[in-house]
């Protein structure tokens, strides 16, 4: 009693108010509203997505990091169908048409991938991440493909001197030259690996595109839904191997119903998954959402290597 009487009047309104709140302001009908949310630790950065915890606990942080939480929103079956309608015909036609149809796409990718960067902190030239995603596949035109090889290496040097001769930075010129690079590099690796697949032949193409096309599909499909990784990948892989039987049975070129359609087979469904932990591990965050990019991640790996080990076996 004697406590409670010697109180002040303020300290007494101060502890008595209705609808006050330790984690909140009062409104003025006494409601407490929520407190702000802790902003994350990429600030600005379009993330869409969320992956469910796994059993009452949040996924490791690598997992995070390098997997991209599922997207469903928007038309995704219908973008994946025209992606599919577009790449067919450009393949079927032969080197030129491959280049620019993805140079096209790896220079959306290469933007929008620098335009995330600049948002998470980092000042990338996207000029250069532009030109360098364009001059892969351009590079793989020419009679030898691994010239493209030259332009990945000449790309971190050109971005360091472009992030140098930049008037005002937030961050170093090194920090700066690699979000430029990582803008720029994986969608440019894709399209110069699918330009030198087309290279080899119009029927190594055609079935390149297909087996990723079916990996993607089963991956969206089956991982949708789920909190799983694996389940996506798992899905994938399945229905890349699916695909394979009446590219054997019907003894389609190049393999001509040999056992090795089933290693070809198998490899895109080993290397596809490869590619989308690639362009998370060159975002800010695993869900920054490029588009662009996300439509070329199954090539990043896949292209290159398997045109690699394609031409090693078509010779």
């Amino acid at each position: 009693m004697a406590k409670a009487a010697g109180r002040s009047p303020a300290k007494a309104r101060a502890t008595s108010s209705p609808g006050r709140s330790r984690t909140g302001t009062t409104s003025g009908a006494g409601r407490a509203r929520p407190a702000a949310r802790r902003s994350s630790t990429v600030s600005g950065v379009v993330e869409v997505g969320t992956r469910r915890p796994i059993g009452g606990r949040a996924p490791a942080p690598w997992v995070d990091r390098y997997f991209a939480p599922p997207n469903v929103d928007g038309p995704r079956v219908r973008v994946g169908i025209l992606w599919f309608l577009a790449a067919v015909p450009a393949v079927w036609f032969g080197s030129v048409t491959t280049a620019a149809l993805f140079a096209f796409v790896a220079l959306i990718a290469s933007l929008q991938a620098g335009q995330a960067w600049n948002r998470a902190g980092y000042r990338v030239n996207r000029v250069v991440a532009g030109v360098g995603a364009v001059a892969l596949p351009v590079a793989a035109l020419l009679p030898r493909p691994a010239t493209a090889g030259l332009v990945l290496v000449a790309l971190p040097v050109v971005a360091l001197v472009a992030a140098l001769a930049a008037p005002r930075r937030r961050t170093s010129a090194i920090a700066a030259a690699g979000a430029t690079v990582c803008s720029a590099a994986p969608a440019g690796i894709a399209a110069a690996g699918m330009v030198a697949v087309t290279d080899l032949g119009r029927p190594t193409a055609l079935i390149l595109v297909a087996l990723v096309s079916a990996y993607d599909a089963g991956s969206f499909l089956v991982g949708a839904e789920s909190p799983y990784p694996s389940h996506g990948i798992l899905g994938g892989a399945l229905c890349t191997l699916v695909l394979i039987a009446p590219i054997w049975v019907f003894r389609l070129q190049p393999f001509d119903g040999r056992p090795e359609t089933w290693v070809f087979g198998g490899l895109v469904a080993v290397l596809a998954p490869l590619g989308p932990v690639v362009a998370s591990g060159a975002l800010p965050t695993a869900a920054t959402w490029v588009p662009a990019l996300r439509r070329l991640d199954a090539y990043i790996v896949a292209a290159p290597l398997w045109g690699s080990a394609m031409w090693s076996y078509l010779s």
